[in-house]
């Protein structure tokens, strides 16, 4: 009985550290520029992919997010020099889901990123 209790109890310590040093999710947020088009930013936390156009007059910026694979969400969101800020929800994304983000601008730049929900 004392070597089911010993092989128990290492058992249950084993588990009990692999709990303590498994790595916790990471979150995976991005933000970047435009040139002089504007900013745009993912927060893991939030699940909202925005863009904000840049003061100058005529200035827009816009972003098209697709999913790598699968069912998930797609959408585009624009902001132009009256709207500042404009924000989509990838709240009903499956969670760490590959996305891909191609961003483009009056600028006539583009930048293409790949993060995870």
């Amino acid at each position: 009985m004392s070597t089911l209790r010993t092989r128990f109890a290492l058992a249950a310590g084993t588990c009990a550290l692999g709990l303590t040093l498994a790595p916790a999710a990471s979150a995976n947020s991005i933000d970047g520029t435009l040139r002089s088009a504007g900013a745009f930013s993912y927060s893991d936390g939030s699940d909202r992919f925005c863009v904000t156009v840049s003061p100058n007059p005529s200035r827009h910026i816009s972003a098209r997010v697709a999913p790598v694979r699968g069912n998930n969400p797609s959408f585009t969101v624009t902001a132009r020099s009256g709207d500042r800020t404009e924000c989509k929800s990838l709240m009903y994304a499956y969670e760490d889901s590959a996305y891909t983000v191609t961003i483009t601008g009056s600028t006539s730049q583009s930048k293409t990123h790949r993060f995870w929900t």
